[in-house]
């Protein structure tokens, strides 16, 4: 290469805002979070404010429950509202960072929604042996299983995503990598010349 074009290339690459490798990184970053927009948001308080509205409403009856309610009930309607309060707390943290962790938030919050209705189809099932109705028994264990089942298929979604994620991300770090090696041989045969 003469030195009018090694002059020229010099300019070049001073005058490009980024390296390659900053640009993987970048990616690699936006891999990781994803940014919320306003509307995002404001959008995700009102789920957040029903989570509370629902922990209020299974707590007032756990903790003064009518005199017919059996202890089993009001255990679960406690761990109802407590696993209501956890996800408006995870929420609210959220809204406030602005991001979501790809790697973590979704998988969390999943992760309890799974364990809530695990633990409120186990509870459902010991209260329907116990009510004299089988048939309104029967449906509140339906209801419940489906309930499971629905939250059963957010949290494989999202354990999907997660490795779908983890390939992306060596994918990018296998590109930034190939990227730096071809930029050393390039200068060392430029050296070289």
């Amino acid at each position: 290469m003469n030195e009018l074009q090694q002059n020229f290339r010099d300019r070049l690459l001073a005058a490009e805002k980024s390296t390659p490798s900053e640009k993987y990184r970048k990616d690699l970053a936006n891999l990781r979070v994803r940014k919320m927009s306003r509307a995002q948001r404001v959008a995700m308080i009102a789920p957040m404010l029903f989570c509370v509205a629902a922990a209020i409403r299974m707590a007032s009856p756990a903790l003064n429950p009518p005199q017919n309610l059996p202890m089993l009930a009001r255990i679960g309607l406690g761990v109802g509202a407590v696993g209501s309060l956890v996800w408006a707390v995870l929420m609210g943290i959220v809204v406030k960072r602005g991001v979501i962790r790809r790697k973590s938030d979704p998988v969390v919050m999943n992760r309890i929604l799974v364990t809530m209705f695990a633990v409120a189809t186990g509870i459902a099932g010991f209260l329907a042996l116990g009510m004299p109705d089988r048939a309104r028994g029967t449906q509140v264990l339906v209801v419940e299983a489906i309930l499971l089942l629905i939250a059963s298929v957010f949290l494989i979604q999202s354990l999907i995503e997660q490795a779908e994620l983890r390939t992306r991300e060596k994918l990018l770090e296998l590109e930034m990598q190939m990227q730096e090696v071809a930029e050393q041989l390039r200068q060392s045969a430029d050296t070289k010349h």
